[in-house]
């Protein structure tokens, strides 16, 4: 099975570019506020202007938006697509990404592709539910806290039932998002399949705050695609 790897908190244009020639094909850019990774609106806009690579996927974060910022956003970017000449590829190259505690009924609303942080939550099994899912990140740091308190198994033969026939039946993707050099554990690589692997850019790829080493990140990429990929 062919794995695909995603980075997450893409800040600036050269990381973008040098991942690009690493073959890296999935990015997630980040609008949370309170994010070291934070992006802002024009930058985002800059980068997708001089892409034009068919095969990206872009991933906009958003962790309890307000609904018009994540319309706003859609609206320009679909505007740019158009412009270009690429609206054919809107929806191909962008997918929402919520990670806070937005509902079902506030992630249809927008009637556009997005991915879902998994959480134990009363509406789960609302959101997976929804046509416009593409995929769903589990959190390795969480997925081990489980495995720690002993309620691993007990969550994932409850939810499984439900969400394994709808990865199938609607091509849903399974996404672990996980640190550099993390040891995945057994049993979580049995109940789940993993279809990408999510890594940060963070301080364990830059030399300081917001500047990416790009001789370690390379370095790190080609240990990950020799083990997981």
């Amino acid at each position: 099975m062919k794995r695909d790897l995603r980075i997450e908190g893409i800040y600036d244009s050269d990381t973008y570019k040098f991942l690009s020639k690493l073959n890296v094909e999935n990015f997630v850019f980040d609008f949370r506020p309170k994010s070291l990774n934070f992006l802002q609106h024009r930058v985002l806009i800059d980068i997708l202007k001089n892409s034009n690579n068919s095969s990206h996927k872009y991933y906009l974060k958003f962790e309890n938006s307000p609904g018009f910022v994540i319309r706003k956003f859609l609206e320009d970017l679909k505007e740019l697509y158009v412009n270009e000449k690429r609206h054919f590829l809107f929806e191909k190259h962008l997918n929402l990404e919520f990670c806070g505690n937005e509902d079902a009924s506030f992630l249809n609303s927008f009637q556009f592709p997005f991915v879902w942080h998994f959480k134990k939550c009363d509406q789960w099994k609302d959101v997976i539910s929804s046509n416009y899912l593409r995929g769903i990140v589990f959190s390795y740091k969480i997925l081990n806290e489980w495995q720690i308190g002993g309620k691993f198994e007990a969550i994932m033969t409850e939810i499984l039932p439900t969400l394994l026939p709808l990865v199938e039946s609607k091509n849903i993707k399974i996404i672990l998002s996980l640190d550099w050099k993390t040891s995945i554990h057994r049993s979580i690589k049995n109940y789940l399949e993993i279809d990408t692997f999510s890594f940060p850019i963070n301080d364990k790829v830059e030399k300081f705050y917001r500047h990416v080493d790009t001789t370690h990140l390379e370095n790190n990429l080609l240990k990950i695609k020799a083990f997981h990929l």
